[in-house]
């Protein structure tokens, strides 16, 4: 269980799970199993599409007891779908989110 593994334990597990993804045959339940839950979450909806973005720790870069993004891996789902990970995942959601209409 991811949860309950050290910080350097789960980050190395995180990075290995992930390096084995594929897109489009993951779907949101089926990571959370295998992952856990995320270091931090992201979601938005358009168009009546939802989408989420999970970031997962797969890099220790500073040591101040706080898991950053630039610490994590990213998982974008679209309808709880995987549809892109790392920098590409960030890239879209951002990219959705700049879609969105003015508050």
């Amino acid at each position: 269980n991811p949860e309950n593994m050290s910080w350097g334990e789960r980050q190395a597990y995180n990075k290995q799970v992930i390096n084995k993804l594929e897109l489009n045959d993951n779907r949101i339940d089926t990571i959370l199993k295998k992952l856990g839950s995320p270091d931090i979450t992201e979601a938005t909806k358009l168009n009546n599409d939802n989408y989420q973005v999970m970031f997962y720790r797969t890099q220790h870069v500073k040591s101040d007891g706080l898991t950053s993004k630039d610490e994590c891996t990213a998982l974008l789902f679209k309808n709880s779908e995987l549809i892109a990970i790392g920098e590409t995942a960030i890239d879209r959601f951002q990219n959705f989110v700049k879609q969105l209409p003015a508050s």
